[in-house]
């Protein structure tokens, strides 16, 4: 007897609301250290625990400090001396392009890439506004 091929039956995934990027806040981590250079740019230092037992017992001896360092262009610094805790993407955007007079498509761009950026190195989190959690 031969039985035909029957598809399993699956719940549907649930739909989540798609909500704007540009809504989101970015914030800066307790743990991350900035400084400015002498050319004005912004130098990002976070700080990295080493790993294993004798990693950790070499720096302890010695005294070094692990860190990711990321040095800031002047769209990068512009970026950073624009987060404080409460203007969202779409406000920085607009700032970007105001300042550097390029569209605000290629500001949005540039400001959600970068954002990306500092979120893979964990130099850089984002919360939803208020508004966007309302909505």
């Amino acid at each position: 007897m031969h039985f035909p091929l029957r598809k399993k039956k699956t719940a549907p995934a649930p739909a989540f609301p798609r909500r704007n990027p540009l809504e989101a806040v970015p914030c800066i981590p307790v743990h991350i250290e900035s400084g400015v250079d002498n050319l004005g740019l912004i130098q990002l230092r976070r700080p990295i625990q080493p790993k294993g037992f004798l990693t950790q017992r070499i720096t302890r001896l010695t005294g070094f400090n692990c860190a990711s360092r990321l040095n800031l262009d002047a769209c990068g610094s512009f970026y950073w001396q624009q987060i404080n805790g409460e203007k969202n993407l779409a406000l920085i955007s607009q700032a970007f392009a105001e300042k550097f007079q390029c569209p605000i498509e290629d500001a949005r761009a540039a400001v959600l890439q970068f954002t990306r950026t500092l979120m893979l190195r964990n130099m850089v989190s984002l919360r939803l506004s208020q508004v966007a959690l309302t909505s």
